[in-house]
């Protein structure tokens, strides 16, 4: 995989444009932030993740679209506005956003095909890129995510540094061996996805917890999880798992 730098041209609807657009969308602004949107008028329903019925409006900002659940909504400070004020206070805010995008892609180049339906994605173009130095390549684009993933699939684990153990965890349902008798492997635990440590010891439990692991009791069984997030302090305790330190603070590994 050849990593690459894309710059993109990014264009933004002027306040007219989306007015008439979208003529179902009431101009409100956010008394607190001072911020304009386009906001649906009446929520609908949707079903959530866990197969819920959840109440959303549609709301359209200058760089983006997006859904706003009622409860959000409710809490939050956006009120109508006359359109006279919406476009200037539109216009304003598409005049201080980037004109370009810079993005991280990954062209898998080579002989791919034996392993084409092993690649995630749906977008199944090759493509020709032409870098700044260097021949033309031929393959298919990957976004960071897919990247991960098709790595994750393939990599060896014994040579996998932290920082690709957990991505293979996080990105597909591969399980890694962090030495020393611990695994780790993304789970679902009462509805939420976690990263679950197995191969604990009653005597290895007090470190890991202050590493910053935490336990919680399913169907009478204490499990041991690695917090996802920020990805990291997930990668920190990875790191002194590994190694067998101790972390003191944010970012510094300290031999114990």
């Amino acid at each position: 995989m050849v990593p690459l730098t894309i710059e993109n041209r990014l264009f933004y609807r002027s306040a007219d444009t989306v007015i008439e657009d979208y003529p179902r969308l009431a101009p409100m602004r956010n008394a607190t932030s001072g911020s304009v949107a386009l906001i649906a008028t009446r929520p609908k329903q949707v079903y959530g993740g866990e197969g819920e019925l959840v109440l959303e409006r549609r709301m359209m900002r200058p760089a983006k679209k997006s859904f706003l659940t009622e409860e959000a909504f409710e809490r939050s400070n956006w009120e109508p506005v006359n359109t006279t004020t919406f476009r200037a206070l539109w216009d304003a805010e598409v005049a201080e956003l980037p004109d370009t995008e810079t993005r991280q892609l990954h062209l898998l180049t080579g002989l791919i095909l034996p392993i084409w339906t092993e690649i995630p994605g749906d977008n199944t173009r090759i493509y020709r890129v032409q870098p700044e130095e260097g021949p033309a390549l031929l393959g298919r684009a990957l976004d960071e995510t897919q990247a991960s993933v098709l790595r994750g699939k393939f990599m060896d684990l014994d040579a996998a540094t932290p920082t690709d153990m957990l991505r293979i965890v996080l990105d597909t349902d591969r399980a890694v061996e962090l030495g020393n008798g611990f695994s780790l492997k993304r789970r679902r635990v009462a509805g939420h996805q976690r990263l679950e440590l197995t191969g604990v010891s009653k005597d290895s439990l007090p470190w890991l917890k202050s590493l910053g692991c935490f336990t919680e009791i399913h169907q009478y069984q204490l499990r041991v999880f690695v917090p996802a997030e920020p990805e990291d302090q997930a990668l920190r305790v990875l790191t002194a798992i590994q190694s067998g330190h101790t972390v003191d603070e944010p970012g510094v590994i300290a031999a114990e």
